[in-house]
């Protein structure tokens, strides 16, 4: 009978300890956990910082480059009519090949805005089904 006393006494300090072992690692799991969601959330806040940051960024390198681009195209429209420029070709083509690079680069800057508009949900994307055609290639 003392035997199975102490068999059982034994088991139940067995029991005892691997429940005190299972305890002390759930709060070690429990604790590396919060470190984790801590850093997670460092980071979080890192990117949600950089992301406004370069939002920012594009708005206003848009902005800026927007104005003097306005200025080149209003003097390139005045070259343009210009008799002078009308009558040399070489001069008409160096014209053109200004305005096309111009309106390029304006599309860009266009293009920087509408993300930054779409980032800020000021603008939002309308989407609908479309029919593609067959190649003719």
């Amino acid at each position: 009978m003392t035997r199975a006393f102490s068999v059982q006494a034994a088991i139940a300090l067995e029991n005892a300890q691997l429940y005190n072992d299972v305890t002390s690692m759930n709060q070690m799991m429990e604790r590396m956990v919060a470190q984790r969601v801590k850093e997670l959330s460092n980071a979080l806040h890192s990117l949600e910082k950089l992301d406004k940051n370069k939002s920012t960024f594009i708005q206003i390198a848009a902005h800026e480059l927007r104005t003097p681009l306005t200025v080149i195209m209003g003097y390139l429209g005045m070259l343009e009519a210009d008799p002078a420029v009308q009558a040399t070709p070489s001069l008409v083509q160096l014209v053109d090949g200004v305005l096309l690079g111009t309106n390029r680069l304006h599309l860009i800057v266009t293009s920087m805005l509408d993300v930054v508009r779409l980032e800020h949900q000021i603008v939002m994307p309308h989407i609908e089904s479309v029919v593609l055609g067959r190649s003719c290639a």
